[in-house]
């Protein structure tokens, strides 16, 4: 049997005791639906003939089946150095219906050596991180599972609940991803919480989310024709010049710098004008000003026949 099939019966209702007459278990320690586990629960083991039976806490086989590291063992591919793309050939092997082998090949990122592809966009590779996990509190209490834009390194606030996305439990732990629940973590921290929904359509997260179709958004022409790698690329040194005062050595980069940036880039050329001329009237003596554009912007130096930012934000 292969280990997709078995994987599959772990999908599916497991047999009750009463179901083979098994000698009768106690209420609550029979086995149901995948996802309806929670900490604490008694599910049955049963071998190949369903003939015997043994019981595992839950989190005891939680530690067996559900680490991706685990899954890619068994499916004997390279588990120390998991590769999305073996893990998503695996998955689409398995019965599921075609609306959910057309949902994994959406939104899982898939590196085709060149940029990670998702949801029919592109993101570069130090763009995304996998390391730890990154939740928003109030998501998961509307729907306990992984949003896949928590991944997106420069997503740093809910677009939905307004609130700072958070990588670590009250206690200060990191939550790997050998751990798979999304409502609680190892260490006791009950990770959903009910947060009103408080929308920003105007914020730069609301437009990444946008990008992959899952909410509506306004036109941004500076930005809309450009790929998302690039719009965050150029949302974040935009962001960077405009989030700090003049210096002549390049500040380190800001979680709001992408933010800043996209309410620069977010209106027209005139109005992305307007935000540079403010900022260099603010930050810029006049004596500099005077000097040009090549002086103004103090570490935004030269770089070949352009300035770094003439060339970020109009490539030849």
């Amino acid at each position: 049997m292969s280990f997709a099939s078995r994987h599959f019966e772990f999908m599916q209702p497991v047999l009750t005791a009463h179901d083979l007459g098994l000698p009768k278990v106690e209420v609550g320690e029979e086995d149901g639906q995948l996802f309806d586990f929670t900490p604490g629960d008694h599910i049955l083991f049963f071998n190949e003939d369903r003939t015997s039976y043994t019981e595992t806490r839950f989190k005891e086989w939680l530690q067996l089946t559900a680490s991706a590291r685990v899954y890619a063992n068994e499916m004997e591919i390279n588990g120390r150095n998991i590769v999305m793309q073996e893990l998503l050939d695996e998955l689409l092997r398995l019965p599921l219906a075609e609306e959910h082998k057309e949902s994994l090949i959406r939104w899982t990122p898939i590196w085709n050596g060149t940029f990670h592809r998702l949801a029919g966009e592109t993101l570069r590779k130090r763009q995304l991180s996998f390391i730890n996990r990154r939740f928003c509190r109030g998501c998961l209490g509307e729907a306990a599972y992984h949003r896949v834009w928590w991944d997106i390194v420069e997503f740093n606030v809910c677009p939905f609940h307004a609130e700072p996305l958070e990588d670590k439990t009250i206690k200060g732990d990191t939550i790997k991803w050998w751990y798979p629940s999304f409502q609680t973590a190892p260490d006791g921290d009950v990770l959903r919480r009910h947060i009103p929904q408080l929308h920003e359509p105007d914020d730069f997260e609301w437009y990444l989310v946008s990008r992959f179709g899952c909410v509506e958004c306004y036109e941004r022409p500076l930005l809309d024709p450009a790929p998302l790698h690039e719009v965050i690329d150029l949302c974040g040194a935009v962001g960077r010049i405009l989030a700090n005062p003049w210096a002549r050595v390049a500040p380190e980069p800001g979680r709001e710098d992408c933010r800043v940036g996209f309410h620069a880039l977010s209106g027209s050329l005139e109005d992305l004008e307007r935000a540079f001329v403010t900022w260099l009237e603010t930050n810029v003596p006049e004596k500099e000003r005077r000097r040009g554009i090549l002086h103004g912007y103090g570490w935004f130096q030269r770089r070949g026949d352009s300035n770094f930012l003439e060339a970020a934000l109009w490539p030849q």
